[in-house]
């Protein structure tokens, strides 16, 4: 982890991953890894434990209980943005859906980690949803060359 990142990190660990995968607290913030391809982003998320991991597009039929957290990974905005709040703050009970899937209720107290490139992060504070991401997000911003590794 970047040095100038890791205490915002480490405290997001604590308060919204692990807090909220032992239910002490009933939703989290999202952590979102925003930088350039090839710097450990996705390496890093699944180093944290048991997981499920989308990369490119979210399927509902690959809901798993079982994981304690959620990455996604360079999934287009306008894709998830519709489920976004429920997907990706762990609100608890949820209606979720996906393009080929109907609506289904899902537990959803699963942290998650979202890695999207530079682009992507400034779609996402720039939609009109903003800043609502501002204030229930953490926000790591890698530069190039700076790796989670």
């Amino acid at each position: 982890i970047p040095e100038e990142h890791r205490e915002k990190i480490d405290e997001w660990l604590k308060i919204d991953f692990q807090m909220r995968i032992d239910e002490h607290i009933t939703r989290s913030r999202c952590l979102f890894l925003v930088g350039p391809t090839q710097h450990g982003k996705r390496s890093w998320a699944r180093s944290l434990g048991k997981h499920i991991s989308f990369v490119i597009n979210f399927s509902l039929r690959a809901w798993r209980d079982d994981v304690k957290y959620i990455i996604l990974d360079d999934i287009p905005w306008t894709d998830i943005s519709p489920i976004a709040k429920g997907l990706l703050v762990a609100p608890g009970n949820v209606n979720l859906t996906d393009k080929y899937m109907s609506k289904m209720n899902v537990k959803n107290n699963k942290p998650c980690i979202v890695c999207i490139n530079d682009d992507e992060g400034e779609r996402i504070l720039h939609s009109d949803t903003g800043d609502y991401w501002k204030e229930n997000g953490v926000w790591i911003p890698l530069r190039r060359g700076q790796k989670m590794f």
